[in-house]
């Protein structure tokens, strides 16, 4: 099986699709972290019966990467000028980690952004 807005993702179907398609998207959009490669954000409509669904901590880490890099900006540019570690904001855009939403608010001040949340109907 493989998601249709990240064909490269795919997984041979031993268990749960739904679990096993998480855990690779996962860990591709780690990859692409790492390596300072844009991470492509949904193009297709979501199936109501397949969907792989990020948490919101996933997704808002999934915004904060992209502007920061499209900002020019790394984990140590943003540490030095924040007064913090690298590991600390390595560590508050790792998609397995706690989501800390006061510093991701920081990390896209200095992109030059500013987070706002609002609710939605489901």
């Amino acid at each position: 099986m493989s998601l249709v807005d990240w064909p490269e993702v795919s997984v041979a179907v031993k268990q749960d699709p739904l679990v096993e398609l998480k855990a690779a998207l996962l860990a591709s959009i780690a990859k692409q972290a790492r390596t300072r490669t844009p991470i492509p954000t949904p193009k297709a409509k979501p199936s109501s019966t397949f969907f792989v669904r990020l948490s919101a901590g996933e997704a808002m880490k999934v915004m904060v990467i992209n502007e920061m890099f499209a900002g020019g900006l790394n984990p140590a540019s943003v540490a030095s000028a924040l007064g913090l570690e690298k590991t600390a904001i390595s560590n508050a855009i790792n998609l397995s980690q706690p989501t800390d939403v006061e510093l991701l608010n920081k990390i896209l001040n200095m992109a030059g952004k500013r987070l706002l949340a609002y609710t939605v109907a489901s």
